[in-house]
Order: C-alpha cells, then sequence, then structure tokens
C-alpha cells in the first residue's frame, strides 16, 4: 500500500500525546499541570501518574507542539500551538478513520 501522507513524524500523535493536547485545548486559560492531570483522566477513565503527565507534556513542549508560560506564581500554563494544533487535527482524522473502518468490531465481546 502506498503511503500518501506528506506530514512530519509529530503529527502522528500517539494515544496518550493526543489526550494531553485534548486535556490542554479544553482546559483553556486553567491549562496548568494538575488540572491537565485531573482533565486527562477523567477524559480518558484511566489513573494516571502526575509524572506521566508532566513527562507527556515536556516530550510535546519540545517538539513544539505545546508551549509553556511561567504565571507570576511560579505555576506553568499550557497551551496549543498552531503546529500543535495541525497535529492534533490531522490525528482525529486518522483515529477517526480507523475507528470507522472497525465500527463491525462486536460490542457483545465485552470491551468498552
Amino acid at each position: 500500500m502506498k503511503n500518501t501522507m506528506t506530514q512530519d513524524s509529530t503529527d502522528k500523535l500517539a494515544p496518550m500525546e493526543f489526550a494531553l493536547m485534548d486535556a490542554v485545548r479544553v482546559c483553556k486559560e486553567n491549562a496548568f499541570g494538575a488540572t491537565i492531570w485531573k482533565e486527562i483522566q477523567e477524559r480518558t477513565q484511566r489513573d494516571y501518574s502526575s509524572g506521566a503527565v508532566y513527562t507527556g507534556l515536556n516530550r510535546l513542549v519540545k517538539q513544539h507542539l505545546v508551549d509553556k508560560v511561567k504565571e507570576a506564581d511560579g505555576k506553568y500554563h499550557y497551551y496549543v500551538t498552531e503546529k500543535g494544533k495541525r497535529a492534533l487535527v490531522s490525528s482525529r482524522e486518522s483515529y477517526q478513520r480507523l475507528i470507522d473502518k472497525t465500527a463491525d468490531i462486536p460490542s457483545s465481546w465485552g470491551y468498552s
């Protein structure tokens, strides 16, 4: 099968990266570490350690997908960059295509 993707490798978000960036997006002005940690756990129904969240956020910062600004109180406020927005949309579309192609997986298997 021919690969027709023209994105760079940072546009292919792993599920944890996708969930982190989406949590930053929805937290908006409250996108601080602890708030993001709580949001990602609520949205994914998974118990992530704070270390995993901060490590993931720092990786996204290094990839220029998320940026952070130190506030006067010493907390870091995170926001999705323009590059990150493109990666989030692209990854959402890729995940949606995969979900659409697996719609025939029977719910009777008991996994949800």
